[in-house]
């Protein structure tokens, strides 16, 4: 006596789904489609990335599965260092945030959660640091051309001085 599925027959797609449909297949394609979207539309992605944020412009695709938006957010912040661009163009913002003693939320606020984007977070340090430093340069800068320009005020005040006392008593 046989008991089997004779009266279950799969049609031939069905059989195809079932022998070659998998998740590893579904990412492999969102994976090209996202890469084909990178290569026509790179810059644009990293500018609307710059002006709206990651969120907006995940918005504004209309990619609301996972896996696209981390292909996203690799491609912008590992592939173009669209971070690196976002510090530069907002450098005052995130020397404030270092500033007042917030520094260590900078990094869970960019999205920078995992090991892999160590590297990036490390240049991101260093050009961080660079304007920290430049900033603390002009500062001193600034202070030793006001104190220069004091020094030398004095000096011509205490010549203005002596010279009108001067003048005063000739009169």
């Amino acid at each position: 006596m046989t008991i089997g599925l004779v009266c279950c027959k799969l049609s031939p797609f069905e059989k195809f789904m079932n022998n070659n449909y998998s998740y590893q297949s579904e990412k492999t394609a969102l994976k090209s489609q996202m890469d084909v979207l990178f290569k026509t539309a790179g810059e644009a992605l990293v500018e609307q990335y710059l002006s709206d944020g990651f969120d907006g412009l995940a918005l504004k695709l209309r990619l609301f599965n996972d896996f696209q938006r981390k292909l996203l957010f690799d491609f912008l912040i590992v592939e173009k260092k669209a971070l690196l661009e976002c510090i530069r163009r907002n450098k005052a913002f995130f020397l404030k945030m270092i500033l007042d003693g917030k520094g260590e939320h900078l990094r869970p606020m960019l999205g920078l959660k995992s090991e892999k984007y160590d590297s990036i977070w490390l240049e991101a340090l260093d050009l961080l640091n660079l304007y920290f430093l430049e900033k603390k340069v002009d500062e001193k800068l600034n202070n030793l051309i006001l104190e220069k320009f004091f020094a030398n005020s004095m000096l011509n005040t205490d010549k203005l001085r002596k010279n009108s006392s001067g003048n005063s008593s000739e009169i």
